[in-house]
């Protein structure tokens, strides 16, 4: 973990627990018991579990205690439960207003509460789809990096000098292949360059054929994935 950012998450929960704490003594030392209303109490208690949940939501954040989330993540849960707070700072802050009307101040608290879960469940949910594609673009990239290094590999070995035209053929379609998503083709590509290799490496009469068929279907399956990739990309995301 990064240093700064592991500090900066405890100096998150130390700030947090400070502002917590000057919130109840404050509370308690200018208010006396028998003043204390029930909305008093109420608010007080709505007030603290924001300023919980919100250096909580901070800490997670900045931390990274929820992965390489995506930026969308690291940014809109922690704003958004700024936002919860300081609306809840400000039904503290009106709390008078509520006396003689004890149900009216809870309808309001879950009027803060209740959009605040809402979006912090919609951005996690979209935060999840974000990261799931990011995942699979990240895995084909290195799927089609690995696939150019072998065809390099193959095209460069000495023993195969007599099909570099092929082989360069082969390799170059793999070069300049779309690297950015996931193909149903994938695992034929995959097989298919086995299939080479294990042919370069066979007998030498019927390499010829062999090779020029195994390069072809390369080849062939490159230009298939690069067409269903373009038609998955015209589809949105």
């Amino acid at each position: 973990m990064n240093l700064s950012k592991h500090t900066f998450g405890v100096s998150t929960l130390l700030v947090g627990a400070v502002i917590i704490l000057l919130t109840a003594a404050t509370f308690f030392l200018l208010t006396s018991e028998p003043d204390r209303s029930k909305v008093d109490m109420m608010a007080f208690w709505a007030l603290i579990v924001s300023e919980f949940v919100c250096t909580i939501g901070i800490y997670l954040s900045v931390s990274q205690k929820l992965g390489a989330s995506p930026i969308i993540m690291r940014v809109g849960i922690p704003t958004t439960l700024i936002i919860y707070f300081l609306l809840t700072l400000l039904l503290f802050a009106v709390k008078d207003l509520f006396e003689e009307h004890q149900n009216l101040f809870t309808v309001f608290h879950l009027f803060v509460i209740a959009p605040t879960i809402i979006i912090v469940i919609f951005i996690s949910a979209f935060a999840g789809r974000v990261q799931a594609v990011d995942s699979q673009t990240k895995a084909a990239m290195a799927f089609m990096l690995e696939t150019e290094k072998t065809l390099e590999a193959l095209k460069n070995d000495a023993a195969n000098a007599p099909f570099s035209q092929q082989l360069q053929a082969a390799y170059e379609a793999a070069k300049y292949a779309d690297r950015v998503g996931k193909s149903s083709r994938d695992e034929e590509i995959f097989g298919a360059v086995e299939q080479l290799d294990r042919v370069l490496k066979g007998p030498d009469d019927t390499k010829a054929d062999s090779v020029a068929e195994a390069v072809n279907k390369i080849k062939f399956l490159i230009a298939q994935r690069a067409t269903e990739l373009a038609q998955a990309k015209r589809g949105g995301f």
